[in-house]
């Protein structure tokens, strides 16, 4: 993976949004399209657009037939990059500020005003004042963005850069080229008007336009409405100059037809004609023109006042006379600059009507994302120490929630799952199925013998000194005797969340899985039966999930007590088998915080159920042990309450397994008989039933 650039978007993001094209070790291509990661991505952005704009925006990735100014969602690309992410925070920002900010009735009557204001419609006119409207609409959502959400404006300065202040537009516009009044000129210099390197005497009319849109106040523009206003206004000072460029072209052309040839006709009355037409059109630019155009001494661009009077004496002959003066001054693009700067215009304008070409999504990817969208699946990037010494990288995808749509069609090719692409696996699901009714059985012994913490345990100590008075010895007081106090003692538990996570390596086959899947299945039982005791449950495995020749650690969550029946424990435990290698300490680093999150002020306890070292792809031997004892660390600094059972025969495994075992959970490891109720209550009690006096 290579290095990210954006600072933006690199110190939450991390490396998992961008994965290269080719895997430099083994110079394979890899799969582009990693739903997970464009799942995470686009649930990223979309927490982005629903702080911003305070609403619910949807975002969706772009696919056929979507469209993007329709005013109800933001639609994003699909392709993932570091040099393009920032930028398509920043376009979705965009986007979501329109759907809350603008009123897109307002563009659909466009035309219907347009004839209303000047008494005719007439479609090519239409458009420019729709692009002009465009343009201060923009401008007037993006202060608005920033403003209210200045932490965002990086990605809104990445934005920018992208389509606005490139090295192409830059030279764009200190060169001779958009220098004649036409309506191409006006729109290139109106849409880069932001961009420092603007030209204010480039055109005429562009410091009467520099005024009447006024960015420094653009936030006094509260509405669409507002914008289309000035929009208007805009146009009329367009419209004057490019009405006058067309007469002066006609003259031009007229003029052209009747000097054919030399000698006379560049003397006399054609000569003073021309000399007429040239001081009316420097009149006529002072008039339409106005106080904008007087102030252009203000910037400090012509040298004196002769140099002035020069500029707008040939200001108006933008496509003539101005062109040999100024092109002095200004620098003539290339060709291939031409065609770069035409290329770069045509973004803009795609921009600007909201139509940003985006990559698209096939139907098979928008199903798997959509899927890994659902079960809010996530990928942490984690680093481990090897052996070695080396650094080695890996990627956890961590899925919160099984979903339906997972168990029936498998659209993430999930080798745990054992429906969907893989078919129906009837063998494995029948005998998950008999582990999971054994399970219930012991779960209804088990949460008996748990109930206890949902009855009221109170000790009464009478006869005291001191303490409550009891009234049934007051009679004695008498007497003399001064022991007529009691105290009542209640023994209380504290509300209790259990994470329970099953090794569901391929190592696992067998009657190790099926004594993990019936122990679950007892807890989860037990726990339902109980007040105050949450349960979820979760495997892990590696995978491929569609990363080329990269394997990939993963954990699912099964089951959750706080949402799910113990109908839908069944459900799922039933297609699930183990599958790939054993990640151990990887999925445990990649939980820690929802580990964390799931105590919410309550006793929380881990429990592990494994059969044997941890191991996948580039993570394994003592530097993998040592990774998962400082996990289990972790978790006991964090407040977890941690057991770990050894699942399997005892007898049948080395000493230097289970010391291994015992080094990575130390005094928390247990060597238990899974299929003895009587072992598992007595293991449980010793952590779930102790009291606290009040």
């Amino acid at each position: 993976m290579r290095k990210l650039v954006n600072q933006k978007s690199s110190f939450w993001a991390g490396e998992s949004f961008f994965d290269d094209e080719v895997d430099v070790i083994t110079g394979q291509k890899r799969d582009s399209n990693d739903v997970v990661a464009l799942a995470a991505y686009r649930n990223s952005i979309a927490n982005f657009v629903r702080i911003v704009t305070q609403q619910n925006v949807p975002v969706k990735f772009q696919s056929a037939g979507d469209s993007y100014t329709d005013g109800k969602s933001v639609v994003i690309s699909a392709k993932l990059s570091d040099k393009d992410f920032d930028h398509a925070v920043g376009l979705a920002l965009h986007e979501g500020s329109h759907v809350v900010k603008s009123n897109f009735d307002v563009v659909r009557d466009l035309s219907l005003t347009y004839q209303n204001k000047y008494g005719v419609y007439d479609r090519k006119e239409c458009g420019i004042v729709k692009d002009i409207l465009n343009i201060v609409e923009d401008r007037r959502i993006d202060k608005w963005v920033m403003s209210t959400a200045p932490g965002y404006q990086g990605y809104y300065h990445a934005l920018y850069a992208k389509y606005f202040n490139t090295s192409i537009i830059n030279k764009g516009l200190a060169s001779s080229e958009y220098r004649d009044e036409t309506w191409e000129s006006y729109f290139f210099r109106i849409c880069n008007i932001t961009n420092p390197n603007r030209d204010l005497d480039a055109l005429k009319g562009l410091r009467a336009i520099w005024s009447e849109l006024d960015l420094r106040t653009i936030d006094r523009l509260k509405s669409t409405e507002d914008a289309l206003d000035v929009a208007f206004n805009i146009y009329d000072i367009v419209r004057s100059y490019l009405d006058v460029a067309e007469k002066e072209q006609e003259k031009e052309d007229e003029s052209g037809q009747g000097q054919e040839g030399e000698g006379e006709s560049q003397d006399g009355e054609g000569q003073e004609g021309d000399d007429q037409f040239r001081s009316g059109n420097n009149k006529d630019a002072g008039t339409g023109d106005g106080e904008g155009e007087a102030g252009g001494d203000d910037d400090g661009e012509t040298a004196d006042g002769s140099e002035a009077e020069s500029g707008n004496e040939g200001g108006m002959n933008a496509g003539s006379g101005n062109e040999s003066e100024a092109g002095s001054d200004q620098p003539e693009l290339s060709d291939r600059q031409k065609q770069m700067l035409e290329n770069a215009i045509k973004k803009q304008k795609q921009f600007q009507d909201g139509e940003t070409r985006k990559k698209k999504v096939s139907k098979k990817d928008a199903s798997a994302i959509k899927a890994a969208q659902e079960a809010n699946a996530e990928i942490v990037d984690l680093e481990t120490k090897g052996d070695w010494g080396q650094i080695n990288k890996h990627r956890v995808m961590v899925l919160p929630k099984v979903t339906n749509e997972m168990l029936e069609n498998n659209p993430l090719h999930i080798g745990m799952i054992t429906q969907g692409k893989y078919g129906r696996e009837s063998h494995s699901a029948e005998t998950n199925l008999k582990s999971i009714a054994k399970g219930f059985i012991m779960g209804q012994r088990l949460g008996k013998k748990l109930k206890a913490r949902n009855e009221d345990q109170s000790l009464k100590y009478n006869r005291l000194r001191s303490g409550s008075i009891d009234k049934r010895r007051i009679s004695n007081l008498g007497y003399g005797t001064g022991t007529v106090f009691q105290k009542i003692e209640t023994m209380l538990y504290d509300d209790a969340a259990i994470h329970i996570s099953i090794d569901a390596s391929s190592s696992m086959r067998g009657q190790n899985w099926d004594q993990s899947v019936t122990m679950a299945s007892a807890i989860a039982k037990a726990a339902s039966m109980i007040e105050g005791l949450d349960v979820v449950i979760s495997v892990r495995a590696s995978d491929w999930l569609g990363a080329a020749d990269k394997e990939r650690p993963i954990l699912m969550v099964t089951y959750d007590s706080s949402k799910d029946n113990i109908a839908r424990f069944r459900k799922v435990m039933t297609q699930i088998r183990p599958s790939g290698c054993t990640p151990e300490g990887l999925c445990f680093e990649a939980i820690q915080k929802h580990l964390v999150a799931m105590k919410k002020g309550k006793e929380g306890y881990f429990l592990n159920l494994s059969d044997g070292m941890p191991g996948a792809n580039n993570y394994g031997g003592q530097a993998a042990r040592q990774h998962t004892r400082d996990q289990v660390k972790m978790m006991r600094k964090s407040g977890l309450h941690v057991l770990s059972y050894f699942v399997s025969d005892y007898n049948y495994h080395s000493e230097s397994t289970v010391e291994a075992f015992k080094f990575m959970y130390g005094a928390d490891a247990r060597f238990v008989d899974v299929e003895s109720v009587a072992d598992i209550a007595n293991t449980m009690n010793a952590k779930f039933l102790m009291p606290k006096a009040c």
